[in-house]
């Protein structure tokens, strides 16, 4: 089935579910257990012939009845029979524990439910979703777009409740940091964990250098994530699944519920890309699980990530342009990374990256747990290969991510890029914003779009009133700190 057809079968069986009642969010899920269960059926045959091969006994992680070709391929399960047996399924399935994989699925079919109530239909969405195949690593490529891009569509619908970190700017981040096999990576605010499923893309690519032992590192040691919303964390697991990676090790769980003043060795990881969510405020239980108390959402993960980074460990950040430049608790945080950490890059986003979502200015922290920080790079990046509205369309003819790129390697300056002494820094109390130490300011930028001007004065405005909230907030609680 080639790129068309596969659209046009997964279209269809959304189109089936709409008729049905469902809006996107629903249809979305009832998308996500299928495949998933299609998914772990078909993992369940190559694993149980490698258990052959190898001369052992392989132990089923899903009871036989509901292995998907003993139940989803037999067309004369319809109707009331049909939405009985899917009911029954789920709550035996919600109740599955013994090993990993088990365990996980009990805590999927515990958070979700069939939404379908007219058993015909399910029949033909069934039907639909069986007319996918996952043999090839074509077949996954394809199927992994397709299921990203309902992600998306998810997002834009504004039923996500989150902001969908454009793929191109994680590539791009994961070329930066250049992971290696063997390394542990996590993300510890994983949404529907695009960072990890980006960086087994990345993998991918070298798989003339991955040997069998590797692959299967790769595929069940190697990623690591946390999230605390129910239904993305099971758009997550799905979404890795698809990729090919076997053993998501995904938690459902409040990452900042962990207190970080502890964290042995072994719990650290090796490399952490993340796009932690930023506008929240935690209360003070949380508040106690942190050396620097800051209400903050994106400040007590950046706290979070430099507890859980591993010497020699490496980390990229996406945090909002506030924390890089206000002072009290958050100048305390900057001044932690830079003697703790090497925080060797910067690069400032331009605003509007994240629309239609939000037009909040952004920068990525690259650092390093090393050494103390010398020098940091700063790359302000005008242009990202899309137009810098609502609609986001391509626009390959300014896209700066290539120069970065480049530039990086050797940490070259120029118009748009200049390297900074640490002490510099902690003069202008470790301010981290580039345009603060930008040596040429004015030069090298064309006169903007109208659009694009107005995304970005709507970024400064929302960057203004968010300060003067926190200044409100920091004065009615008597404390000008947080």
């Amino acid at each position: 089935m080639n790129r068309s057809e596969l659209k046009n079968t997964i279209n269809n069986a959304c189109d089936i579910m709409r008729q049905d009642g469902l809006g996107i969010m629903d249809y979305m899920e009832q998308l996500s257990w299928l495949f998933f269960l299609k998914a772990v059926s078909e993992q369940e045959e190559e694993y149980k012939t490698l258990a052959q091969l190898k001369g052992k006994e392989y132990e089923r992680i899903l009871p036989e009845k509901y292995i998907w070709d003993q139940w989803a391929e037999d067309d004369n399960l319809t109707g009331d029979e049909l939405i009985d047996f899917v009911n029954n399924m789920f709550q035996e399935l919600s109740i599955l524990a013994g090993t990993e994989m088990q365990d996980m699925i009990g805590v999927i079919f515990t958070n979700l439910r069939n939404h379908m109530r007219n058993g015909y239909s399910l029949r033909e969405v069934i039907n639909k979703v069986d007319e996918v195949k996952f043999a090839t690593d074509s077949d996954v490529i394809v199927l992994s777009e397709i299921y990203e891009s309902l992600l998306q569509d998810l997002n834009e619908a504004g039923a996500g409740g989150e902001y969908y970190t454009p793929r191109h700017i994680i590539q791009m981040m994961i070329k930066i940091v250049e992971p290696e096999i063997g390394d542990k990576i996590y993300d510890p605010a994983a949404g529907t964990c695009g960072f990890l499923t980006e960086a087994f893309t990345y993998f991918k690519e070298q798989s003339d250098k991955i040997d069998a032992e590797k692959w299967e590192q790769l595929r069940e040691k190697t990623f690591f994530a946390r999230e605390k919303s129910p239904r993305t964390y099971i758009f997550g697991i799905m979404n890795m699944i698809i990729h090919g990676i076997d053993h998501p090790h995904v938690s459902r769980s409040n990452t900042l519920s962990d207190n970080i003043r502890n964290v042995s060795e072994k719990e650290k990881y090796d490399v952490i890309m993340t796009n932690p969510p930023y506008g929240g405020k935690e209360g003070e239980m949380i508040l106690q699980n942190f050396p620097i108390k800051i209400k903050k959402t994106e400040a007590l993960f950046l706290q979070h990530i430099m507890s859980y980074l591993k010497q020699n460990g490496k980390a990229a950040v996406i945090i909002p342009e506030g924390v890089l430049f206000r002072g009290g608790k958050e100048e305390r945080i900057r001044k932690k990374i830079l003697e703790e950490f090497n925080l060797h890059t910067v690069v400032s986003l331009p605003a509007g990256v994240f629309l239609p979502y939000t037009a909040v200015k952004t920068n990525i922290l690259f650092f390093d747990n090393t050494h103390p920080t010398k020098d940091v790079w700063f790359y302000e990046l005008h242009h990202d290969g899309y137009e810098l509205k609502p609609t986001r369309q391509a626009d390959p003819a300014n896209n700066d991510i290539p120069d970065l790129l480049e530039k990086i390697k050797n940490r070259e300056e120029s118009e748009q890029s200049w390297l900074v002494e640490v002490d510099e820094i902690a003069g202008n109390n470790y301010n981290l914003t580039a345009s603060r130490y930008n040596p040429n300011p004015g030069d090298g930028e064309e006169l903007a779009d109208p659009e694009e001007l107005l995304t970005e004065l709507l970024s400064k405005e929302q960057m203004i009133t968010d300060e003067l909230n926190n200044v409100l907030e920091q004065l009615e609680s008597g404390v000008y700190d947080e």
